[in-house]
């Protein structure tokens, strides 16, 4: 949801983008939290931000940070030339830097951005003074913004979540909206090498396995269900942190050689959350008594990621023999799970969850040990209760996971019949397909945006002899924003498209691959670029007789 401004917020935002704003300091150091909370909250009552225009400085030499982000970059191969990124800016040090180095690396990169703030409804008046900021500081830099706000205490009541567990879901629910809308291939976010520690730390500290010690990655994919948007179905999305192997303190340095300022959140004082504790108290003493404890815990990070990716290959060459998709579970035979190292039952545990939630992140050692337990001497009939609604239930011979799947088996009477037909699309015009109606036209520029039954593609990428049929067998498609290939089927049921009609849904198809599945997403490889010049302009709808 989009934040409407008020008259005074387009106020400060037109300032904003006219001249600079001198920032107040903090006016106690973070030893005192309460009375800094206090004071710094009544500063931002008089002074609703603060701000320094990043362009008031000329180009420094290319700084070390920068280098290093374009290392990141190319080196995961993050992006190709013409991709559109959503970055994530609070308004912090760390994400405005982030938008910074990317900005300026842009034209190397060859890298479009838009910029995304959420609010979460937690802070009032200072929230709405670091949404104002990053509105000023992307219009002085010529990006487009959304800006968005949702209430994560009301969230937080209706799924009985912590505060921090619901903003996060919140968030990247929000960020992979809005990369939806846009048509970005990802979302780039601002952690650092210290947020990569902290993390690690906190999840040592709850107990975990692999999974936790390998911290959070340069490039992965989170998908989900929208609470406050459930019929949109399960999302996905890309992120990208190409901050990871720069430190907090490098980040605070560029910032001041670049001169730029930053929103400070003073609830990052509190040392009654866990997080902030584990940054202002433990790692510093960490750091006093093991010089280079953030270098170590990263390379830690590294090595689990890597011994994480083996074992997820061993689970995947398991998976087929072991573990069947039933509806809405996963079923195991329990004889032959018993006979697993404890290793491997751990992991397809785990890979079972990310089937059905999506996500592994709310996962604990605590759940797959309590899980293992029940399963190997527990009654039967005994449950065990996993987070996002997933839970275990015991049987004679087999035990199951119930939940949400990602897969769904595709059995049963259709509505439709299958349409074995393929007809030639016709280019400009209309083709009748069944039910549904296919027009197409050409344009010097995109149609549309954000609607599902409409696709804007890059017609040189197209061999011209372009198709519309139902699905086949083996179906498969690279979908924007994500890299490679899912199922057809699986792209289906996450858009709940019902199965009594997936037969008869039409694809569109050039020379075999297909680019559109209308209700779904078009192929990434054929999306339109900053260079397009011929758009492909193609509108499904069902008023065929």
């Amino acid at each position: 949801m989009r934040v409407q401004r008020g008259v005074e917020q387009r106020k400060l935002v037109g300032l904003i983008t006219q001249r600079s704003l001198v920032r107040i300091q903090p006016p106690l150091p973070p030893e005192e939290p309460k009375l800094y909370r206090l004071l710094f909250s009544l500063s931002l009552a008089y002074r609703p931000v603060a701000y320094h225009t990043v362009h008031q400085k000329p180009m420094s030499r290319k700084h070390d940070l920068l280098r290093k982000v374009k290392t990141a970059i190319d080196g995961r191969q993050m992006a190709a030339r013409g991709d559109l990124w959503l970055v994530a800016v609070s308004g912090g040090a760390d994400s405005v830097a982030l938008l910074h180095a990317l900005y300026r690396l842009s034209p190397e990169l060859g890298l479009r951005l838009h910029v995304a703030h959420l609010d979460h409804g937690l802070r009032g008046r200072a929230a709405e003074a670091d949404a104002a900021f990053v509105e000023g500081l992307a219009h002085e830099l010529d990006l487009p913004v959304t800006v968005g706000r949702r209430d994560v205490r009301r969230l937080r009541r209706t799924l009985g979540l912590g505060l921090e567990a619901a903003a996060r879901l919140t968030r990247y629910a929000f960020l992979a909206q809005t990369a939806a809308e846009v048509g970005a291939a990802g979302a780039a976010l601002g952690h650092t090498a210290d947020d990569q520690a902290e993390t690690l730390l906190l999840h040592c500290l709850r107990g975990t396995g692999l999974g936790g010690r390998q911290g959070m990655l340069p490039l992965s994919e989170l998908s989900g269900t929208d609470p406050e948007r459930p019929q949109a179905g399960r999302w996905q999305l890309r992120l990208f942190r190409p901050l990871l192997d720069i430190t907090r303190a490098e980040v605070e340095e560029y910032c001041r050689s670049e001169g730029l300022q930053f929103c400070t959140d003073a609830s990052n004082y509190d040392r009654t959350l866990r997080r902030n504790w584990v940054r202002r108290e433990l790692l510093p003493l960490l750091e006093e008594h093991s010089p280079g404890a953030k270098k170590a815990l990263a390379r830690s990070a590294r090595l689990a990621a890597q011994d994480l990716e083996y074992l997820q290959g061993k689970v995947s060459a398991l998976w087929p023999a072991l573990a069947r998709l039933e509806g809405e579970r996963v079923v195991f035979d329990l004889a032959a799970w018993k006979r697993l190292h404890p290793v491997e039952q751990r992991y397809l545990l785990r890979e079972a969850m990310r089937r059905l939630a999506g996500s592994v992140e709310d996962l604990s050692e605590a759940h797959i040990e309590a899980a293992r337990r029940t399963m190997t001497s527990g009654a039967v009939g005994a449950t065990v209760a996993w987070p996002r609604g997933v839970r275990l239930v015991k049987g004679y011979d087999e035990f199951a996971l119930e939940g949400r799947p990602l897969d769904e088996p595709d059995e049963g009477p259709d509505a439709f019949p299958p349409l074995d037909v393929e007809i030639p699309l016709s280019i400009p015009g209309a083709t009748v397909f069944g039910p549904w109606r296919i027009t197409a036209e050409l344009r010097d520029r995109r149609c549309s945006d954000a609607d599902p039954w409409h696709a804007d593609l890059d017609y040189r990428t197209l061999d011209h002899g372009l198709s519309v049929r139902g699905r086949r067998p083996g179906d498969r498609l690279q979908p924007l924003g994500i890299e490679g290939e899912v199922k057809l089927q699986d792209l289906m049921v996450n858009a709940k498209i019902p199965r009594a009609e997936r037969n008869s849904w039409p694809v569109v198809v050039s020379s075999g691959r297909i680019i559109w599945v209308p209700g779904c997403r078009i192929a990434h490889w054929a999306r339109v670029i900053s260079d397009t010049l011929e758009v492909l302009c193609l509108r499904a709808s069902r008023d065929a007789p």
